[in-house]
């Protein structure tokens, strides 16, 4: 049951960053991909934040929000596909700043949902 909880989440999470890459690409044309960064900050945070506090549901439901809906909204590959992409048409800087921007900001945003989780704890009020 996990799995298929999991498999839900995914195609969730994955429906998610396409929708919300649809909506930024009509307000952002440019060859720097800020709706991929947007969504992995965001991502980075909200996982932090899941990842630190106690909820009240079944784990298979944790992970299937966690491993599936966070894991297939956030994105290496696409990362990775990007830079590739800024680098061969000649953007380097773009390119350096991006992966700068996802790596730094994602562990700063994790950091803060973690932060944020644990206070939330401390008063006990994990609803």
């Amino acid at each position: 049951m996990k799995y298929l909880y999991i498999g839900i989440g995914g195609m969730i999470g994955a429906s998610m960053r396409f929708a919300i890459s649809i909506v930024i690409g009509q307000f952002w044309q440019s060859a720097f991909p800020l709706d991929i960064l947007i969504i992995n900050v965001f991502g980075a945070f909200i996982l932090g934040y899941l990842s630190s506090i106690t909820l009240p549901i079944d784990p298979n439901l944790k992970q299937a929000i966690t491993v599936g809906v966070i894991g297939s909204f956030t994105t290496l590959s696409t990362v990775s596909a990007d830079t590739v992409l800024l680098v061969e048409n000649g953007f380097i800087i773009q390119a350096f700043v991006y992966i700068v921007f996802n790596i730094a900001l994602g562990l700063v945003m994790a950091y803060l949902g973690i932060v944020f989780g644990k206070r939330k704890e401390v008063r006990g009020t994990n609803e």
